[in-house]
């Protein structure tokens, strides 16, 4: 990898500003590893991410190394697909995790040490994975597309974005995630929803929560299969509805170990494309990061983004 035009983008607030104190640390190892021949650039503010990512493939970028949690990543997976998307340009991301979830890097396989992560980013095989994008409109009314490469939310998923993002994610991810989540356990019991599936006829009910997953972890650790596969054309599709506070608690603490299975309380199945409506205010995320509220349309974009990672790891499909 060391022959490629490389650049950096580093989010010094991630990790509660962890990785801002340890800047000169993680550049030093990069140098170890790949060389001083790339150009770094420093987000000061959200949206950044996405706009220099944008940037360094205009400037002949075609490998960028996110050093960030999960909301960098998602903005450098939004800048790489805009950038690169049905045009003959090619950008390859590789990975640095240092905030506060890592679920991406888990899906991966590739979660550990900066010099274990650095390695695969030079030695590691670069992979197509598919990626999502979820279209819906801001507060003000106009269309917003965004890209993930993790998994969207609708409804609880949501309200734990909307809640944490609020705030300094100063600790670890499971721990934010997880007791952010706890409270809606208890007092939400869903929303009347309208999701349509493919070409299938819409399905109207009162729904606690949606998730298209690309990915295998969301929320901080959060395990929604034991399985990874983000390259198989598909969505895993998680439809939660509404149940009481015995099965929410029991069903939340199966999501940790990998332990959900079909049933009348939770549809689990493979979908494309969905159409999510609602009369109320169901806010959703992508990637942990809080976008609005519904409506949205979601769609599959198969085989979109080159990633490094774990070759073994990655085909692991059991």
């Amino acid at each position: 990898m060391t022959d490629k035009n490389i650049h950096v983008i580093m989010n010094p607030a991630s990790g509660g500003g962890k990785t801002g104190k340890s800047r000169r640390f993680i550049l030093n190892k990069i140098e170890e590893y790949l060389g001083r021949n790339y150009k770094l650039w420093i987000t000061e503010k959200p949206v950044d991410a996405v706009e220099y990512t944008i940037k360094a493939i205009e400037s002949g970028g075609n490998l960028i190394i996110s050093v960030g949690g999960d909301g960098t990543i998602h903005e450098v997976v939004n800048g790489i697909i805009i950038a690169t998307l049905n045009k003959n340009i090619e950008c390859t991301l590789g990975i640095i995790s240092s905030g506060t979830g890592q679920d991406f890097v888990q899906g991966l396989g590739i979660k550990g040490d900066i010099d274990y992560q650095l390695g695969i980013i030079k030695e590691g095989v670069v992979e197509l994975i598919d990626t999502g994008v979820v279209k819906y409109k801001d507060d003000k009314g106009l269309k917003v597309i965004k890209y993930f490469a993790n998994e969207f939310q609708a409804g609880l998923g949501g309200k734990v974005a909307e809640k944490v993002n609020a705030k300094i994610k100063s600790k670890g991810g499971l721990s934010t995630y997880g007791l952010a989540t706890i409270p809606y356990l208890f007092n939400y019991n869903g929303s009347n929803i309208s999701i349509k599936i493919d070409d299938e006829e819409p399905i109207d009910g009162k729904f606690i929560g949606i998730i298209a997953a690309n990915g295998s972890c969301m929320g901080g650790g959060m395990k929604l299969s034991r399985s990874r596969n983000l390259s198989d054309n598909n969505f895993d599709l998680f439809v939660f509805r509404s149940q009481n506070i015995l099965n929410r608690l029991t069903n939340f603490s199966k999501i940790y170990f990998g332990r959900l299975k079909d049933s009348k309380l939770i549809n689990i199945r493979k979908a494309n494309k969905l159409i999510i409506e609602s009369t109320e205010e169901v806010p959703i995320e992508a990637d942990g990061e809080f976008l609005g509220k519904l409506p949205c349309e979601i769609d599959l974009l198969p085989s979109s983004l080159k990633v490094i990672t774990n070759y073994h790891s990655l085909n692991n499909h059991k």
